[in-house]
């Protein structure tokens, strides 16, 4: 039974895939699943997937893999992954790199997958060889990798070369991806930045991104706003942030907290 939108061109493409599909097109089935499962059909988006999936189609493997993983099914879905990524579907290659990662399987295995897919400009694998690559301390091959993804809009990507801008003294560029990262949500990126520009005495645009980051939770922009705020007479509500930090676990939220006290006892 198809359940109208009210949309005539997705009623209509729904109608139409349907007809495919059942005749036996592969595409069309695929095409079916993803309508089905943008309305929340995730079970009969399954069903065609996997028809599809059995009969050979990638990106069938690789939607149903994805299905599978979100359902919590990891060995069925490296499995379908794996399939896919055989016929040298990229970005099942670079999912099957990072569910194997997760899954703590050997780092060779893992990086095979995940070089294979950023050799074909996959940015997500790009993205994913570059942290490794940064985690292990190989900045030098983590930062064109990195740079590639953040390209791509990947903001983790964005960060960490931030890092690695702001490491090696590109402090101006560091600026740049942290601002960028920032932009796209990450609340670190937001806490970074509002550091550079406490440093370079721009503190009102510091506090914007310290108070940014730190309505997220983020414990060190907690301490930072409230540092800042101490620093510019606004004392009261500076107590109120290292409180919260402090609830959070903040060591120095903490020592600012009985240093205050101290004061107030004398």
């Amino acid at each position: 039974m198809i359940e109208l939108t009210g949309d005539p061109k997705i009623d209509t493409q729904e109608v139409h895939y349907r007809r495919a599909a059942a005749a036996g097109n592969i595409d069309d089935m695929v095409r079916l699943g993803n309508v089905l499962f943008d309305k929340g059909h995730s079970q009969e988006a399954e069903m065609w997937y996997r028809r599809a999936a059995e009969q050979g189609s990638v990106d069938g493997m690789y939607n149903l893999a994805n299905g599978l993983l979100r359902a919590g099914h990891e060995d069925e879905a490296a499995r379908w992954y794996q399939r896919a990524a055989e016929n040298r579907h990229a970005p099942s290659m670079a999912a099957l790199g990072a569910l194997l990662y997760n899954k703590k399987a050997p780092m060779d295995v893992v990086e095979r997958w995940l070089r294979r897919a950023a050799d074909v400009g996959d940015a997500k694998a790009q993205m994913l060889l570059g942290l490794l690559a940064f985690d292990a301390g190989r900045i030098q091959e983590a930062e064109p990798l990195l740079r590639a993804a953040a390209d791509e809009d990947f903001e983790g990507a964005m960060y960490h070369l931030a890092l690695i801008m702001a490491a090696t003294g590109r402090s101006a560029e560091a600026e740049r991806w942290y601002h960028r990262a920032a932009d796209k949500g990450l609340p670190q990126a937001m806490n970074n930045l509002g550091v550079i520009h406490k440093t370079s005495g721009r503190l009102q645009d510091a506090e914007q991104w310290f108070r940014r980051s730190a309505e997220h939770g983020t414990i060190e922009a907690i301490y930072n706003l409230g540092d800042l705020l101490e620093q510019t007479g606004r004392t009261g509500e500076a107590e109120q942030w290292f409180r919260r930090g402090a609830a959070q676990g903040c060591s120095d939220s903490r020592a600012r907290l009985a240093r205050r006290q101290g004061r107030s006892d004398r």
